[in-house]
């Protein structure tokens, strides 16, 4: 890992130092010409905008990161680069560095895929990422399945190892996606059990196999589905690369160097948010039969991040919910109305009826239950909630339930559908400010 600004003064003298290039007469495109074509991948913009950084993969060979400034004065290479990331305050950008190709030809060596996994911290400033395991893990797991967690700080020659424990049984996998909280104080990563960890032999390519019959036939497998399975058959085989790289998500403290295990088989999904106090999870385990002919259903929970205790709140859901960003208040959609229950109390109340307008989508074709048109987004925290109508936007204070079409009736007066404009229109008024700021 390097500055931006330190890398770029290595790359400029590379580039004084190197002679011009001579024209060369011109010839017939090749096949190997053609393994050497690039392509664009892992794109990554500044938050200002003055930065550009992607990788360029050619079909055959070693990958280069490429990074610019957006006004077109300053661009370098990170040779061996992949997956690059850059901070919020635009001095550095990290990236994954390849294994040569030329090295890839010696036994033991593969570019798997437990190195990477960069992510930011921008409000504290550093880089969390996955590695691959130690020579004496090695002899346990598979490194190209089993990771570790590091955290490495700008002024620091190296990234510290993080204790970051898994519970028994339970490992850092590679198919995972780090992500900081906004205030920089939680980690979500995911982790997976070993029983569930599936080592698949990489199959090299061989032209004789095309032709021959005995390599064919040994290469044969038998499909087994038993009448009871949550899946048919054909889902099973279009989510088994899904089922394979599942990881369950738990949450990191670095400053205390404390895992909390969050989801798990029975509840294998989370919805990461802001609040320092929950989030959401979803199950749809129970309802995994009735998929096939009856649509999707959820049960939801609030789970503490603290402690990674579950409460369940909403059973055989159809539609999503909403978590306000401090965890106080979740809206959901149910038989035509918007409810509303209190984080604490558990207590729910129906937050649209009596309106004069519907909040359920009218336009609806499938076989399945009405939803809405959705959540607008929170106000303060969880001081109000917006939420769509087919043409406006609504406020709803959480405290006292009143409703206010903060709008004002211009999108259904307009026929107007977009509720991108509806938030744009609503950017110019003070009608929400005045609302609860009295002012």
């Amino acid at each position: 890992m390097r500055g931006i600004q330190s890398a770029l003064m290595v790359v400029l003298t590379l580039v004084l130092l190197s002679p011009n290039v001579q024209s060369q007469e011109k010839r017939a495109l090749e096949l190997t010409d053609i393994m050497q074509f690039r392509q664009i991948g892992s794109p990554a913009i500044s938050d200002n905008g003055n930065w550009v950084a992607h990788a360029s993969v050619p079909d055959r060979g070693d990958p280069d990161v490429l990074v610019y400034s957006t006004d077109g004065e300053i661009s370098f290479t990170i040779p061996l680069g992949d997956k690059p990331v850059i901070s919020s305050d635009e001095q550095w950008v990290a990236a994954v560095r390849s294994v040569p190709a030329e090295e890839l030809e010696k036994p033991g060596n593969s570019r798997g895929n437990a190195n990477g996994n960069l992510e930011w911290n921008n409000r504290m400033g550093s880089l969390a990422f996955l590695a691959g395991e130690t020579e004496d893990e090695k002899r346990l797991h598979c490194v190209r399945s089993c990771a570790r967690l590091y955290l490495w700080k700008p002024g620091v020659e190296a990234a510290a190892l993080q204790r970051c424990d898994p519970p028994k049984g339970w490992l850092i996998h590679h198919t995972n996606k780090l992500q900081w909280s906004k205030d920089g104080e939680r980690l979500f990563m995911g982790i997976k059990p070993e029983s569930e960890i599936v080592q698949e032999k990489e199959k090299a390519d061989s032209v004789a196999d095309l032709f021959d019959r005995e390599a064919i036939l040994a290469g044969r497998t038998v499909d087994v589905w038993h009448w009871d399975d949550p899946y048919i058959n054909p889902n099973q085989k279009k989510r088994w690369k899904k089922e394979k790289d599942r990881v369950y998500t738990g949450v990191f403290y670095p400053d205390r160097e404390r895992f909390v295990p969050l989801a798990d088989q029975k509840m294998p999904g989370i919805m990461v948010g802001e609040s320092e106090n929950y989030v959401v999870g979803y199950s749809n385990v129970p309802y995994a039969k009735r998929r096939t002919w009856d649509g999707r259903y959820n049960d939801y929970y609030l789970v503490d991040l603290v402690t990674g205790d579950r409460r369940l709140v909403l059973e055989e859901q159809q539609h999503g919910v909403s978590l306000s960003p401090d965890g106080k208040k979740m809206v959901y959609f149910r038989e035509g109305n918007w409810h509303l229950v209190d984080a604490e109390r558990f207590e729910a109340v129906t937050l649209t009826t009596g309106l004069g307008v519907p909040f359920v989508n009218e336009d609806w074709d499938y076989p399945a239950d009405l939803p809405g048109y959705g959540v607008a987004g929170w106000f303060d925290q969880s001081e109000a909630v917006w939420i769509y109508d087919k043409y406006d936007i609504w406020a709803f204070d959480t405290s006292a339930g009143e409703a206010e079409c903060v709008t004002e009736g211009e999108g259904r007066s307009r026929r107007n559908h977009s509720h991108g404009a509806m938030r744009s229109w609503l950017s110019g008024c003070r009608s929400m400010e005045s609302r609860y700021r009295g002012s």
